[in-house]
């Protein structure tokens, strides 16, 4: 009897295979294949053209006619046939490319120490832009900065509170862990660095591992100096050559490990203070013997570089190396964000939206110089899955609908009748 439903089974099993065989070898699914594959490659090539008038800083409604240009002198006629050459086209376009842009980057930052440059401005339609930019170590060791996000903030302007809730709702949007933060890099606004009721104070009262650190370019211009520039000073140990100087001085380094100890203590909890003493001790004798010749960023690469293999014995060193490369000094790359912006949102296109001023200003500054075909076909089928899904559940919710207009139709139905009928027997009576 088991025997014989296990064969039952199997042949129900191999007939469904056979069903699924035939469904995708029959010349309609060959051909809605083929059709697929068209719309696709098509989707791409338009991709490409889009690329290019966005990294070109050309306004969007130039995208048809030079589309029509490459079909004239190509002779390329599936590019115009194609469609999808109106506005809202060319920007879901430009957001499937923003959000390729926006993935690859995401997957470099995962699970990497970072820092952050922020800053608020004005744009041509007087609207306060809050920009980010996210600093962090490459796959070489090497700090790259990259924008993150800009918005515009709410109607309560640059107050601390709305800065600090502005960037809490950035971090969250762009899965960033708080933990990981290592510093943040602010221009000089008393909303952002002042001592009480500050976006710097709110930030130190949830994570006061946080370094904020004064734009050192908007300092050169202050007659005093802050605090957060003693701070920074503790990193000069690792100058190998004022570690030369101080190599006979037993009590080199001691104080500015404290001030870094205590400062990133909830990052380094395994660690007590008599073996990062001891640590620094061993890891001073490197400095004075082998990177007497290099300077402090190289230092602090070869320990990064090295800190699974000839460094192990330096774990708490490596992560401060790491800290020192990360934390951003200057409030530069927000600067350079506003510039673009104001090229991009000018007078003429005052009226872009925020979201398509941040799609923009992604592909502008963190896309690559050139889009090649491979990249475009990714896109293209990314796209295209998104809208077979959209479509898809658009068509569930109507059917969803529809049912429930139906039952509610044949409730009403019912309703009609129990009403008829208890109006015949009450005339009846």
């Amino acid at each position: 009897m088991i025997l014989l439903k296990v064969k039952q089974g199997t042949d129900t099993h191999q007939e469904a295979l056979r069903t699924v065989e035939q469904q995708v070898t029959s010349p309609l699914a060959i051909q809605a294949a083929q059709a697929k594959d068209s719309t696709i490659k098509c989707a791409a090539d338009q991709i490409e053209s889009v690329y290019f008038i966005t990294r070109n800083e050309i306004v969007n409604d130039k995208c048809k006619q030079l589309q029509e240009l490459i079909a004239s002198i190509t002779n390329y006629k599936q590019l115009t046939d194609f469609g999808h050459e109106s506005y809202q086209a060319t920007t879901d376009f430009i957001k499937c490319i923003s959000d390729q842009v926006t993935t690859e980057l995401q997957l470099k930052i995962k699970n990497l120490k970072f820092g952050v440059c922020i800053d608020e401005s004005t744009d041509a339609a007087t609207l306060n832009q809050f920009v980010t930019f996210i600093r962090y170590l490459d796959e070489n060791v090497l700090p790259q900065t990259s924008f993150l996000d800009v918005r515009p903030l709410s109607s309560k302007g640059a107050t601390a509170q709305n800065l600090f809730e502005t960037f809490i709702y950035v971090s969250v949007d762009h899965g960033l862990n708080l933990d990981d933060l290592i510093g943040i890099c602010v221009d000089g606004a008393s909303a952002m660095i002042g001592c009480r009721n500050s976006m710097k104070s709110k930030l130190k009262d949830r994570y006061p591992f946080i370094s904020i650190v004064h734009c050192c370019a908007h300092r050169l211009n202050l007659a005093s100096l802050l605090d957060n520039q003693k701070f920074l000073v503790n990193f000069s140990i690792f100058n190998p050559k004022q570690a030369i100087i101080h190599k006979d001085d037993d009590e080199y380094g001691i104080h500015e490990l404290d001030e870094l100890f205590h400062v990133y203590h909830s990052q380094l909890k395994e660690i007590s203070k008599e073996s990062y003493l001891l640590e620094w001790r061993e890891f001073k004798a490197q400095l004075t013997t082998i990177f007497a010749k290099y300077n402090t960023r190289e230092v602090c690469q070869t320990v990064t570089k090295r800190g699974d293999h000839s460094y192990a014995g330096f774990p708490s060193f490596q992560f401060l190396s790491r800290a020192c490369l990360t934390i951003p000094v200057d409030n530069c790359w927000p600067e350079r964000g506003f510039s673009q912006m104001k090229r991009i949102k000018s007078k003429e296109r005052n009226r872009i939206g925020s979201k398509i001023l941040h799609y923009l200003m992604n592909i502008k500054l963190n896309g690559r110089a050139k889009m090649t075909k491979a990249k475009a076909l990714q896109i293209a089928e990314r796209q295209h899955a998104e809208k077979e899904r959209r479509v898809s559940g658009q068509k569930q919710l109507q059917s969803q609908f529809a049912i429930q207009q139906t039952n509610q139709g044949l409730e009403t139905l019912e309703l009609v009748q129990l009403n008829i009928y208890e109006t015949s027997e009450f005339v009846l009576e």
